[in-house]
């Protein structure tokens, strides 16, 4: 993280989007009136704003407020969180619904739209909300990734990488009953947490049964391990 070392003045621009907010200009500003800057850090990690990392910004915060539990709208990505915060709207109010536009009235002759990167029960989504929010899009097809079965141990992070807690994403029966209900939209994929006994058989399964992938691997394994090599 060496690259960030001389990075000390108080705002850092990271794919900085801005949105000023300000009160109607007038010649004489009153005392109660205040101009607000609001500034978003598109893409910028919590654990990057540290004392070494980025002092100034630090303290910035320390000499302020920080939330510790706000959340992004979904689908969590730049051009639909802006128009969020600067409208204080969820996405079904102001119709931005990705990083791209789909016009049905004149994409019908364009190449088919992939998603390869969903998730079943993401923060909660229901099957309905999915379904819908993929449609709304034009995506033509959606590969489901699952995340393995909700074990607390270390190699999982203590649940948080395989659906026991963080986006508590479901695992390979959740995207295989889910694509096995709209098979002309949804595929799905295979995955298990590499060490646990079974991992091989239980991601065999699942690619017999149709898996076109095997993922999305987010688990605290060595990836030269002896557990990663098997399942390699």
């Amino acid at each position: 993280m060496s690259h960030f070392s001389n990075l000390t003045y108080p705002l850092i621009i990271i794919s900085l989007t801005i949105f000023v907010l300000i009160t109607p200009a007038c010649e004489a500003v009153e005392d109660d009136q205040r101009k607000h800057l609001v500034i978003v850090f598109d893409g910028l990690r919590a654990d990057y704003i540290t004392p070494d990392l980025m002092p100034n910004l630090y303290r910035f915060g320390q000499e302020g407020v920080v939330a510790e539990n706000h959340h992004v709208v979904y689908p969590p990505v730049t051009r639909v969180n802006s128009p969020s915060l600067a409208t204080g709207s969820y996405p079904g109010t102001h119709g931005l619904m990705h990083n791209h536009i789909y016009l049905p009235e004149i994409s019908e002759d364009m190449e088919p739209i992939i998603d390869i990167h969903q998730h079943t029960n993401y923060h909660g989504r229901s099957y309905e909300d999915m379904l819908s929010h993929q449609r709304a899009m034009g995506i033509t097809t959606t590969i489901l990734l699952p995340a393995g079965r909700p074990v607390n141990t270390a190699s999982t992070h203590g649940g948080e990488s395989n659906g026991l807690g963080g986006v508590q994403a479901g695992g390979n029966k959740s995207c295989y009953d889910f694509a096995q209900q709209y098979p002309d939209e949804f595929l799905f994929g295979a995955n298990e947490v590499p060490d646990l006994p079974d991992a091989i058989e239980e991601i065999e399964k699942y690619l017999k049964l149709g898996a076109h992938m095997i993922g999305e691997s987010k688990f605290g394994v060595e990836c030269d391990s002896p557990e990663m090599r098997k399942n390699l």
